[in-house]
């Protein structure tokens, strides 16, 4: 067969196929259109190219979406938010329990300093709980009796690594067992714990609660630019002290009845928290600024003594190593009490942040 009959027999296939195609076409009618193929092609059309475009346009100019969008959660949405019955968030600790004259040792480390280096304070802290990894010849014999007393009277020390990562030194007793620690060590604790403390002594009948202390290192925020919301980070150890039931503690105000005030960082009119990262806008702070306040009372439920509301922690803020008391545009406020370390103050206004995990009853 030569390419001729080939190509002649394609002709006549081709005119074959076009005029069946055309006799199938004048024999059908308009209800073709009607078919649920054909109209769900045309809604689907129709709603891409006509309707989504309408739904968007309306969107952005008759609604506030593109000045309200932001991939940050407001506080009273945000999975971090405070609850009262999270305790396991501040992360468990597996082979940390150990005698009470070790997490005293770990505790030493602050000397009266509020805060501690976490180079220095991860190298002691983080070690096992066991007696043989420790020198304990800085301890006095007054510290050491308190050790052992705490021991016989079944205080709970453990120290190490959490789950979470962290490095910890935690001491789980009765209100009198802290105080006895934190003034037998004399530990630069806030003011508005010791007072939670002392009113938890006073009333000791009413909400029975053991107490914890904690020396944790936690990540702080510093701002490097006056008006720019990037700021830096710095890790750092501090100490909290919270009940084991979150409705048990004692309702203190930071003010100057408390603990006085004195100007540490003039900045001459410049606010240095007029401009913060979203994350420090989650929880209240112990400290006035222009940091939108976020209310300490928070619902609850399922608490330990049926108390429908209970208050969350006070985040703090550190300038030289001491408790900021204030900031605004005359400048840093601390504690009266403090003397600004020159270590320290090379951070400047050091902010305490949430870190990335929930922060709870705990700290």
């Amino acid at each position: 067969m030569g390419w001729g009959d080939v190509s002649g027999r394609v002709g006549v296939w081709a005119a074959d196929y076009y005029e069946q195609q055309r006799r199938s076409r004048d024999q059908q009618s308009w209800s073709v259109l009607l078919k649920p193929s054909v109209l769900g092609a045309c809604v689907a059309v129709a709603g891409r190219v006509v309707v989504a475009p309408l739904v968007l346009m309306l969107m952005f100019f008759a609604t506030g979406y593109l000045t309200t969008g932001t991939v940050f959660i407001e506080a009273d949405n945000s999975i971090f938010a405070f609850t009262a019955r999270d305790p396991s968030m501040a992360g468990g600790c597996t082979g940390c329990f150990g005698p009470c004259k070790i997490v005293l040792l770990k505790y030493s480390v602050f000397g009266e300093s509020a805060l501690a280096g976490s180079t220095t304070y991860n190298a002691l802290a983080s070690k096992t709980p066991t007696l043989t990894n420790y020198d304990f010849s800085s301890l006095s014999d007054e510290v050491l009796a308190l050790g052992a007393a705490l021991d016989a009277n079944d205080t709970i020390c453990e120290s190490g690594f959490t789950e979470w990562g962290s490095v910890q030194a935690v001491v789980t007793g009765t209100a009198q067992n802290i105080w006895d620690i934190i003034t037998t060590l004399k530990l630069n604790v806030a003011p508005q714990m010791m007072k939670e403390l002392e009113l938890t002594i006073a009333h000791a009948d009413e909400c029975v609660t053991t107490w914890n202390m904690i020396g944790i290192t936690r990540l702080f925020k510093y701002p490097t630019v006056v008006g720019s919301a990037t700021f830096a980070n710095i890790p750092a150890a501090d100490i909290n002290v919270f009940p084991d039931f979150t409705e048990c503690r004692p309702n203190v105000t930071v003010d100057d009845s408390l603990v006085g005030s004195k100007l540490a960082l003039a900045t001459n009119g410049d606010d240095l928290l007029a401009v913060t990262p979203d994350i420090l806008k989650l929880f209240p702070y112990n400290f006035e600024s222009s940091i939108p306040a976020v209310s300490r009372v928070v619902e609850a439920s399922g608490t330990h003594y049926g108390a429908t509301t209970v208050m969350e922690p006070l985040l703090r803020a550190y300038y030289g190593g001491c408790r900021v008391r204030a900031v605004n545009t005359t400048g840093v406020f601390i504690e009266d009490t403090c003397e600004v370390s020159q270590h320290w103050e090379s951070y400047g206004l050091m902010v305490h942040s949430p870190d990335d995990v929930p922060l709870c009853s705990t700290t």
